[in-house]
């Protein structure tokens, strides 16, 4: 709702663009050259190959780690590291990985979203930078800025947006 997964698109199609010669729609942009660029912003599953979503992501990661091995310069956009799985274990593979790809010395780049917020007390603040969008309540309808902020929001929006929404209302009086 807030236009972090547009904000990740966004960025991702300008590096591209960019890397083909065009134009990018922004007042200006400053970018060294890339190897390549990994999203993982749509990750889907796949039946046919026997691979789940985690999974799917688990080999993301993968491919991703070894173009770091071989020293090659990427771009790397993950949103929602390791959503498919349980929280625990997103945890710990989300740390595992963020602390993987600050380790790297590919002078690569890396923007990793994630709901996660325990992760900002596992991770060293040593080249890594948290951020995130805000909302707020007017009116009982919520709104957003669409401005980038420093930090870890500490906002809990997802209720607020499903009462919002009439789904409680939904339960308590409807006939399922």
């Amino acid at each position: 709702m807030a236009g972090k997964t547009t904000f990740l698109k966004s960025i991702s199609i300008c590096i591209y663009l960019a890397h083909l010669g065009m134009a990018v729609p922004a007042e200006s942009m400053k970018l060294q050259v890339f190897d390549g660029l990994f999203t993982s912003i749509d990750t889907k599953d796949n039946l046919a190959a026997g691979y789940s979503y985690f999974y799917s992501e688990v080999k993301r990661v993968k491919q991703v780690a070894e173009r770091l091995k071989n020293n090659e310069k990427i771009f790397v956009v993950f949103d929602e590291l390791f959503r498919g799985t349980n929280i625990k274990d997103a945890f710990d593979c989300s740390s595992l990985v963020i602390e993987g790809f600050k380790n790297s010395t590919s002078n690569s780049n890396f923007i990793i979203s994630s709901h996660i917020i325990e992760l900002q007390n596992q991770i060293d603040f040593n080249k890594v930078f948290f951020m995130h969008f805000k909302g707020d309540l007017y009116n009982q309808k919520l709104m957003f800025d669409y401005t980038i902020k420093s930090g870890v929001s500490d906002q809990r929006l997802g209720l607020i947006i499903l009462k919002s929404e009439g789904i409680e209302e939904l339960f308590k009086n409807g006939n399922f």
